[in-house]
C-alpha cells in the first residue's frame, strides 16, 4: 500500500467518525428540544382542559340558578293568591252578615240568576263584559257580582238574550264607597282593568290590603298600593279587584 492509498483511507475513517459524532450529538439536541416542547405544552393543555371544565360548570350553575329564580316567581305567586284568599274569607266573615241584614228579603244569590260571559274584557271593549241572559229577565242598571257579594259593574244594555255589561273599573268611572276597615266614605274611580284609584287627605290612616266596599257592603276590592309623600296634603290609594276579570266564566245578574 503505497502513501497516498494510505492517507485517502484515514481521511475516510476521520469522515465517517465525524458523520457519527455530528449524528449523535444532533439526535440528543433533538430529543431535548422534543422533551421540551412536551413539558412547555403540557401546562398549555392542562389549562385549556380546565378552562373547558370551567365553561361546563358555569353553564350548569347558571342554568340552575335560572330554574330556581323561575320557581321562586311561580310560589311567590301562589302565596299571594294564597294571601288574598285569607283576606277575602276575613271579609266575608265579618261583613256577609250585615249584608243579609240590610237586604232582608235574601241574600243577593236567591235575588239573582246565573248568566254565562260570552266575551270577557279581552275580547269585548276595554272593561266590558258580554254575557247570555238566558230565558231569564233583566233590566238595564241591574248589578252584576260574584257570589257572596264581590260587585263588578251593572248592564249597560240588553238585545234579546244577550246583554253588555259595564264593570265599575271602567276608566273614569266614578262610584261612592267606603274603607271596610275605618268605615271612612271615598270616592272611587276606575281605571281600567279591574284597578281604582281613591284619592284622600294624607292624615287618614290607610292599610294595605284594606277591603273597599260599596252600599249594601258589597266588596269592590282591595288596597294594592299607597303613595304617600309627606310634602303632599293628599295620598293616592290604589285598588284592584280581588277577581282576574279577564277570566270570567259566568256572573250572577240581579233580577
Amino acid at each position: 500500500m503505497n502513501r497516498f492509498d494510505k492517507n485517502r483511507r484515514l481521511l475516510w475513517f476521520a469522515l465517517a467518525g465525524l458523520i457519527i459524532i455530528f449524528g449523535l450529538i444532533f439526535s440528543g439536541i433533538f430529543r431535548g428540544l422534543a422533551k421540551g416542547a412536551a413539558f412547555v405544552s403540557r401546562p398549555v393543555f392542562l389549562s385549556k382542559l380546565n378552562l373547558s371544565q370551567g365553561f361546563e360548570n358555569f353553564s350548569s350553575l347558571w342554568q340552575s340558578k335560572k330554574a330556581l329564580t323561575l320557581q321562586n316567581k311561580e310560589l311567590e305567586a301562589k302565596l299571594e293568591e294564597y294571601r288574598l284568599r285569607l283576606v277575602y274569607a276575613d271579609f266575608v266573615a265579618t261583613e256577609n252578615a250585615k249584608l243579609k241584614e240590610l237586604l232582608g228579603a235574601g241574600t243577593p244569590l236567591t235575588l239573582s240568576f246565573l248568566a254565562s260571559v260570552l266575551a270577557p274584557p279581552r275580547v269585548s271593549f276595554y272593561d266590558t263584559l258580554l254575557v247570555d241572559l238566558g230565558t231569564a229577565e233583566a233590566f238595564v242598571g241591574a248589578k252584576v257580582f260574584l257570589p257572596p257579594n264581590v260587585l263588578l259593574g251593572e248592564i249597560a244594555e240588553i238585545s234579546g238574550r244577550l246583554a253588555k255589561v259595564k264593570l265599575y273599573s271602567t276608566p273614569g268611572e266614578v262610584l261612592e264607597g267606603k274603607l271596610s276597615g275605618s268605615g271612612t266614605p271615598v270616592t272611587i274611580t276606575g281605571r281600567g282593568g279591574g284597578n281604582f284609584k281613591i284619592i284622600l287627605p294624607r292624615e287618614v290612616e290607610v292599610i294595605l290590603d284594606e277591603p273597599v266596599a260599596l252600599a249594601p257592603d258589597f266588596l269592590l276590592g282591595f288596597v294594592k298600593k299607597i303613595d304617600f309623600d309627606p310634602r303632599e296634603p293628599e295620598q293616592e290609594i290604589y285598588v284592584g279587584a280581588p277577581v282576574n276579570i279577564f277570566s270570567l266564566q259566568y256572573v250572577f245578574v240581579q233580577k
